[in-house]
């Protein structure tokens, strides 16, 4: 009995006694994590930097003894010089607590006895701290935001150093997150290992996360509305990539599309898009949501002119059996500025000039490529050659292989290569070559 908060008046058969480390009072853990068969908890109100692991493959016994035997229950409190909470608890070859001022590595002092309360220890691995996004996990890697919410880095176990160490992810693209955060994000990993991430103004950017290849690569992705949230969910074949979106003052749930193009008449490269499959029409009705829009549309495999949606209907050319209809959306890539080793030095800095680029394309159609300097043209767009169909109102026939456009650009320090493509079909570049002449 208890007469007052923290005084016993009586004992009657005890020896020992404690409070419980959560209570109404002290409050309930926020984070938690499976760490070798034991169900860990952090971070109440009163013990912001507390961490409690159960009894070994009992998820409910809590219960710390004075004579500890090596698989009970462990409670320790990070000895931290600040009390930030942990705010995440994530399970690797270490359990990894992440505060406001970095992550801690919880593991054994004797590898060969295990973790057990008595070689629990917790030391500090880095001082800048994630923010109140879940940390992905990527293979033996992590990767988290911090904690100003507009830088990505990786942490993993790097055994030279016995620490966690990382990189920051997006040092060469720091133009994509200034004055911007990071408000939702999400993992890929078939078919192409795809960090896809929604930034506060609605904009949508992705990372190709590669680490045994070393490719750590950026993209942006723009919609008629704002992307708001989006979530990851492992398929059959692919991992199923959901958004919400906004649109027209409307909330919508929408799916990635699968990229395969074995199919040219089903396959969907425009945004927002409905698909039709059934009797021959020239009518397509039920697009509502895209009311006063202007619509691409695939008819049977080919290419109609854009439409406005009236009425939540479009009215076809021809009619077809397999129709897409959607919201156009413009595919372009841009190098870096063109470089070049030579036995004098960089060319950096150097007048040049360009008038052939070959690019390797697979299973692609149409194009236009371009020359710049520093965003301005220095060359006409030249269009990519495509084959016509075998027959009038067949699919269209997707190219593979190199293709050269000559582009007879005028001579400057900076030189940069574009290709952009608008149709509703699919270009997937594997290599850019440039002939370059130097001068000046």
């Amino acid at each position: 009995q208890s007469s007052q908060y923290g005084i016993i008046d009586e004992f009657t058969g005890q020896y020992n006694f404690a409070f419980s480390s959560w209570t109404a009072n002290n409050g309930y853990p926020s984070s938690v994590a499976f760490y070798q068969n034991r169900l860990c908890w952090a971070s109440t109100f009163a013990e912001p930097v507390g961490v409690w692991l159960s009894t070994i493959g009992d998820y409910y016994d809590y219960a710390v003894e004075i004579d500890q035997e090596d698989d009970q229950a462990i409670s320790i409190n990070l000895l931290s010089q600040s009390l930030n909470r942990i705010s995440t608890l994530l399970s690797k070859t270490d359990l990894i607590g992440f505060t406001a001022d970095g992550a801690w590595r919880i593991s054994s002092m004797n590898s060969a006895q295990g973790l057990t309360a008595k070689t629990i220890m917790a030391n500090q691995q880095t001082f800048e701290g994630p923010s109140n996004l879940r940390p992905l996990v990527i293979n033996t890697r992590a990767l988290y935001v911090l904690s100003q919410g507009a830088t990505v880095r990786d942490i993993a176990y790097d055994y030279s150093a016995d620490s966690y160490t990382g990189d920051d992810l997006t040092l060469l693209s720091r133009h994509l997150f200034r004055g911007h955060t990071i408000t939702s994000w999400c993992y890929a990993q078939e078919p192409d290992s795809l960090v896809y991430i929604v930034r506060d103004d609605g904009v949508m950017l992705t990372l190709t996360y590669n680490k045994e290849q070393e490719v750590y690569a950026w993209a942006k992705h723009i919609t008629d509305g704002e992307f708001i949230a989006v979530q990851s969910i492992p398929g059959t074949y692919r991992t199923q990539v959901y958004f919400i979106v906004r649109r027209m003052g409307k909330l919508y749930i929408e799916t990635l599309s699968d990229r395969l193009v074995d199919d040219t008449t089903r396959m969907n490269f425009m945004d927002c898009s409905a698909l039709y499959e059934g009797e021959e029409t020239t009518t397509i009705s039920g697009l509502d949501y895209l009311e006063g829009k202007e619509v691409q549309i695939l008819a049977d495999g080919s290419e109609q002119k854009s439409q406005i949606v009236k009425a939540g209907s479009i009215t076809l050319q021809s009619p077809a059996n397999v129709v897409r209809v959607g919201l156009a959306y413009m595919k372009r890539i841009v190098t870096m500025n063109l470089d070049y080793p030579r036995q004098d030095g960089t060319s950096q800095g150097r007048r040049k000039s360009t008038s052939v680029v070959k690019t390797l394309f697979d299973n692609s159609y149409g194009g236009r490529v371009q020359v710049f300097s520093n965003n301005a043209e220095l060359s006409n767009p030249a269009k990519v050659k495509n084959k016509l169909p075998k027959k009038y109102g067949q699919p269209i026939e997707l190219v593979s292989g190199i293709n050269t456009s000559c582009v007879n650009a005028r001579t400057d320090v900076n030189i940069y290569v574009g290709i952009e493509q608008d149709s509703p079909v699919p270009i997937n570049i594997l290599s850019i070559m440039v002939d370059i002449a130097w001068g000046g």
